[in-house]
């Protein structure tokens, strides 16, 4: 008779975090590096570009499918300031979203809060990184009412990896395989109105809850 024995990647490791892990860290413009606590930026002004330089690191031991997470809270503020009901990352930071496959935006009611999810086109080779962005905008027409209504808002970075190996041909499939896409449902008119005016690709759940009554017109 033979055995055969069938180790899973990375199995022989003590930690298995140390084989598929990342890890989120940031500097600001004098090149301090932030990698527990993030950087507070007091007396922000109408107009200022806040130095912002997020990264991810792949500090696995494989290559790996990025997927980061920001968000951003004061919402409804931001929502004021723009006109829009969910405002684009690269207009709240300067965020390259030509190297993103797949951005999911939404805006989370009950944390009044902005979500982006950035499926991250390229894979991530052993320590290598990815700049998210380096810069925060804030809005120039702020006045002192909404700026006191956004006092300590946040911006918080994430990130998720995916082995590149057998889990489909491009990362968004990777996710999905794994499990690790979020569907976000759509419980309301104003948000699918939203959803479908979203650049990128994006997946819309309707509640089934909600009684839809939808009527599309296709262009000839």
């Amino acid at each position: 008779s033979v055995t055969n024995d069938f180790n899973i990647a990375g199995s022989e490791d003590n930690d298995p975090d140390d084989v598929f892990s990342v890890n989120v860290w940031e500097k600001d413009e004098d090149g301090k590096i932030y990698d527990d606590e993030g950087i507070t930026y007091p007396a922000i002004l109408p107009g200022d570009e806040l130095y912002k330089e997020v990264h991810i690191e792949n500090t696995g031991s494989y290559d790996q499918y990025i997927r980061a997470t920001v968000t951003v809270t004061g919402a409804r503020l931001w929502q004021e300031l723009y006109g829009q009901h969910v405002v684009p990352l690269d207009a709240l930071t300067n965020a390259d979203l030509s190297r993103v496959h797949t951005l999911v935006a939404y805006f989370d009611a009950a944390q009044d809060a902005f979500v982006y999810e950035l499926y991250y086109t390229d894979i991530l080779p052993v320590d290598g990184q990815i700049v998210v962005f380096d810069t925060v905008n804030i809005h120039e027409g702020l006045d002192r009412y909404q700026a006191a209504a956004l006092q300590n808002f946040q911006i918080t970075v994430t990130a998720d990896a995916v082995q590149t190996e057998n889990v489909g041909d491009n990362v968004y499939e990777a996710f999905e395989t794994v499990g690790l896409v979020k569907d976000v449902p759509i419980t309301n008119a104003t948000d699918l109105a939203a959803a479908l005016a979203a650049d990128g690709e994006a997946r819309i759940v309707l509640d089934p809850n909600v009684a839809w009554n939808i009527t599309v017109d296709y262009p000839v």
